[in-house]
């Protein structure tokens, strides 16, 4: 199954990280300068600094090319972020 999790907060990480070990999973950030961070340096600092990324986590930071292609879309952003997100997928 092909997953993407919206938000790299601690939950949207590690949940991203836990499903890694059996579904192809890309994990999104509102954040691209923090996508950058995560992508190059294979962990979330802002958030779990000790918990570096499995391999197979794919860190996307543009919208549609981390929806394209999911069978299963986990919105984890913060509520304030969470009209915003809703409003993009509804695009």
């Amino acid at each position: 199954m092909r997953i993407v999790v919206l938000g790299a907060g601690a939950w949207g990480t590690a949940l991203a990280m836990a499903l890694s070990s059996r579904h192809a999973v890309s994990l999104w950030a509102r954040d691209p300068v923090h996508c950058g961070e995560m992508a190059s340096e294979r962990v979330n600092r802002r958030h779990l600094d000790r918990m570096p990324f499995p391999p197979d986590l794919i860190v996307e930071p543009d919208f549609s090319a981390a929806l394209a292609g999911a069978d299963l879309a986990i919105v984890a952003v913060p509520v304030s972020g969470l009209r915003a997100t809703i409003r993009r997928l509804a695009e």
